[in-house]
């Protein structure tokens, strides 16, 4: 009887590592009695609350498998993901993992980093682990490393496509958007390097609009002209005036995004000033994280929405 038992732990863990959930052990007909005198006798350990490792089938694996078997969105990133995805580069000490914020657990032999963001086009699946995709790896160590070393890793991977070129951009774009820091020597390093064609800036406007439209947002307004605006650039590409929110599509190269970064924040600032929200809208993050982008705008929308509306009745 034992030894049938101790098969259908084997058979459980095999896919994980060696890493296996007590519903896990409990599905394939295994005892709450007999996981807890294994793991007395030291045949299990319980790394997490929930969760074992099968000690006859450790591995250096195995507690990342159990990490993610602990908490399901954890995904293996910076230098961890990029041994992981093939990048020349050495693996830390402890195996890093990206949670969300506020959910990381305790634990010495993991290091968890929390992270506000982490859309499903940023996570692939390498040999049964979740892990940051080769854009988001990139972003997320590229204030870590040192400029030179950035410089090759960026050179080598786009050479492998590993990630694709338009990947990478959509990725650092798709950060900016958002505010997160710690990306802009990545893109400077991809001003010089591409050099890729800008697209009309009308037709990813009305890409953009009919996408917003598509996901419950066909009032927004095209081409509107805010009253503090005046001259050439008068009017914004899309906006809603109820929620005071703009959203601008930016179908210029890479190198011009950086150059006229300068002038588009002071163009922010003064919608600001005015209570109006600024959200630009890369061509490459649209083609490449259209869903992620039209998700994340429809909520900024939706709950400034819900704010204005508040305000006027508690007014």
């Amino acid at each position: 009887m034992a030894k049938n038992i101790d098969y259908q732990i084997i058979k459980a863990a095999t896919a994980s590592g060696g890493a296996v959930s007590a519903a896990m052990l409990v599905e394939a007909g295994v005892s709450e009695s007999s996981i807890r005198r294994r793991v007395k006798a030291g045949e299990l350990a319980s790394p997490f609350k929930g969760v074992y490792i099968v000690q006859a089938m450790c591995s250096s694996e195995s507690i990342v498998f159990a990490a993610q078997l602990a908490h399901s969105e954890a995904a293996l990133c910076r230098f961890s993901a990029a041994v992981r995805l093939g990048f020349d580069a050495k693996a830390p000490a402890q195996p890093e993992l990206l949670v969300g914020k506020g959910s990381a657990l305790q634990s010495g032999l993991v290091r968890f980093r929390e992270t506000r963001s982490l859309p499903s086009v940023d996570v692939v699946d390498v040999q049964g682990l979740r892990t940051t995709s080769a854009a988001r790896t990139l972003c997320d160590i590229s204030w870590i490393v040192k400029p030179a070393r950035l410089r090759h890793m960026v050179e080598t991977q786009l050479t492998r496509k590993s990630p694709e070129a338009g990947e990478l951009v959509a990725c650092v774009q798709s950060r900016r958007r958002r505010g997160v820091k710690g990306v802009g020597r990545l893109a400077g390093i991809l001003a010089f390097m591409l050099d890729d064609q800008p697209v009309a800036e009308s037709i990813l406007e009305m890409r953009l609009y009919e996408g917003l439209a598509s996901v419950g947002l066909a009032d927004l307004v095209r081409q509107f002209r805010p009253e503090w605006y005046e001259g050439i650039r008068g009017v914004v590409d899309i906006a809603d005036p109820v929620g005071r929110t703009i959203i601008e599509a930016d179908g210029r190269r890479f190198r011009q995004v950086t150059q006229a970064h300068d002038n588009d924040r002071q163009r922010d600032r003064v919608a600001a000033a005015h209570g109006y929200l600024v959200l630009r809208v890369g061509y490459q993050e649209f083609v490449n994280r259209r869903d992620t982008v039209l998700s994340e705008i429809s909520k900024v929308i939706t709950s400034r929405r819900l704010a204005s509306t508040q305000n006027v009745v508690s007014a």
